[in-house]
């Protein structure tokens, strides 16, 4: 499903951007086609009969808000679509959404607004439309016409790739391992996790010492390292972790935490977040059960006994948590934890 979607997407900006040449090419040999005569007086007009708020300039600088509300419109269809891709090729898997996607759609806001303003209006012949177009760009139509392909043709060729590298990037995990593409990767690096030799577990901190975020790192079959970092440790976190524990022979590689770093965590976090990120600083667990939650609550003894008390695990977040593990029963368990059935 990768390849068919990043193959689809490579055709449409590949197709795209021989319709938008074909079209300056026939403004410019048959420019008569673009005057529009007859719609252009009907929109003087129109405008002539027309009052604007005096908060705008003009009545063509009123109308504009209807294209930059067409132009959000279109973004937000955009993200909509990333979001139905990761999905397509996520499958029965889960995603982690990387941040590489608000990219992609920070460039279909731009390549959106030649396209709200400009590009759709001129399709529209109608007045309301020929009243917002004109008044936004200097000169007669073809001039126009001229201007918004060329801006178009610019702005799609520096945008979409951008848009097509953010759908091809994503993270994925099931209970079988964890599929990563990167930003400019063409294919994808599937690792399973008896696979993984090595594991970073650690804190990270901004220039001025201060806590940034929870860093989790895994060592993938291809040679590469994936961070799975985020600010606070999730239920994602805590599955890929549990995943390890059951069928990995890995090395972890644990920066403790600092009593400062604790003390923050305690004040930002909730008592269900803050177990997760302490069961995770403290490595694999010898369990039998991978599936259950057992030994995240076994492990509140030990929490309270390092003079954090309070902690209770409350039941809706322990059946998300169990929920996002279900799979973990498929799991073979080898090695050590044959030992403890």
């Amino acid at each position: 499903m990768h390849a068919v979607i990043f193959l689809l997407l490579t055709l449409i900006d590949i197709t795209s951007l021989i319709l938008i040449v074909r079209r300056l090419r026939d403004i410019r040999k048959n420019p008569h086609k673009y005057d529009e005569t007859e719609l252009v007086n009907r929109a003087d007009d129109y405008a002539s009969n027309r009052d604007y708020c005096r908060f705008f300039k003009s009545l063509s600088h009123q109308y504009s808000g209807v294209g930059l509300l067409l132009s959000f419109l279109l973004t937000a269809l955009s993200g909509v679509l990333l979001w139905v891709l990761d999905r397509l090729i996520a499958g029965s898997g889960t995603s982690i959404t990387p941040g590489a996607r608000g990219a992609g759609i920070v460039a279909m806001l731009f390549l959106n607004l030649i396209v709200g303003i400009a590009i759709i209006p001129l399709h529209i012949k109608t007045p309301f439309f020929t009243v917002m177009v004109d008044g936004a760009f200097d000169g007669n139509r073809r001039d126009i016409w001229k201007k918004s392909y060329i801006a178009f043709l610019i702005l799609f060729a520096i945008t979409f790739p951008f848009f097509t590298l953010s759908a091809n990037h994503y993270t994925h995990y099931n209970e079988s391992g964890i599929t990563h593409s990167a930003f400019f990767q063409i294919d994808e690096t599937f690792t399973a996790y008896e696979e993984i030799e090595d594991v970073w577990i650690s804190v990270g901190h901004n220039k001025h010492g201060q806590f940034s975020a929870l860093r989790y790192e895994v060592l993938l079959s291809d040679g590469r390292r994936l961070d799975l970092s985020s600010t606070y440790y999730n239920e994602n976190t805590l599955a890929i972790h549990r995943y390890i524990e059951a069928t990995s022979n890995c090395r972890m590689h644990i920066e403790p935490l600092s009593e400062d770093d604790l003390a923050e965590l305690q004040e930002r976090l909730s008592p269900e977040r803050l177990a997760i990120v302490l069961y995770i600083f403290e490595g694999i667990h010898e369990t039998a059960e991978p599936s259950s939650f057992h030994a995240v609550e076994d492990g509140i003894s030990r929490l309270q006994s390092k003079h954090i008390t309070g902690l209770r695990l409350k039941k809706p977040f322990v059946d998300k948590c169990v929920e996002k593990l279900s799979h973990c029963d498929k799991v073979s368990v080898q090695n050590r934890f044959q030992e403890n059935p």
